[in-house]
């Protein structure tokens, strides 16, 4: 699966104008995770996504995703944190998500210094990881005892629900 979504990946254009900043944050388990800060060079935006690549939480990586997040900020403006989960079946649940919701919390908690609003933060599923989203979306709902100041009504799925039309390279419907 990851060879299929790679091949995509690598017929994207490149996209220059996009800086990347690599941090890490602590999941529940003491375990670091990779986060990849995409903003544009001279962006003011005050908002940001964060963004969990697809594969359903059991494959797929920051790198094959790397070319959709740089055009997706370059189009939109917004910059986007993207955590490289850990993946089943080798991490099985709850640490994929559990590694989603510490790259949430990473990004709250740094807003100031990345020069953005922590109130105006979305969650962005790409194409191929539906699942992954619903499950980090149920997860956040359920953790009254974890509640951090997000608003959860803020999330934004990109995996379509008929994708006959959608050309897979450009990511793009005709």
């Amino acid at each position: 699966a990851n060879a299929v979504m790679a091949s995509f990946a690598e017929r994207r254009p490149t996209v220059a104008d996009v800086e990347v900043s690599r941090y890490s944050a602590r999941s529940y388990d003491g375990v670091e995770v990779e986060l990849r800060w995409y903003r544009k060079q001279g962006s003011a935006a005050q908002g940001a996504v964060l963004y969990l690549h697809g594969g359903g939480m059991i494959c797929g990586t920051l790198d094959i995703f790397d070319t959709v997040l740089r055009d997706t900020v370059t189009r939109s403006g917004v910059p986007m944190l993207a955590v490289e989960y850990r993946l089943a079946p080798e991490h099985p649940h709850p640490a994929p998500v559990e590694d989603c919701f510490a790259g949430l919390r990473w990004l709250v908690d740094h807003a100031s210094e990345l020069g953005i609003d922590a109130s105006r933060i979305g969650v962005e599923f790409r194409r191929f990881s539906f699942s992954d989203g619903a499950g980090f979306v149920l997860a956040l709902d359920d953790r009254p005892q974890q509640r951090i100041e997000f608003d959860t009504t803020s999330r934004m799925f990109t995996s379509p629900v008929d994708t006959r039309t959608q050309d897979y390279i450009t990511g793009r419907f005709g």
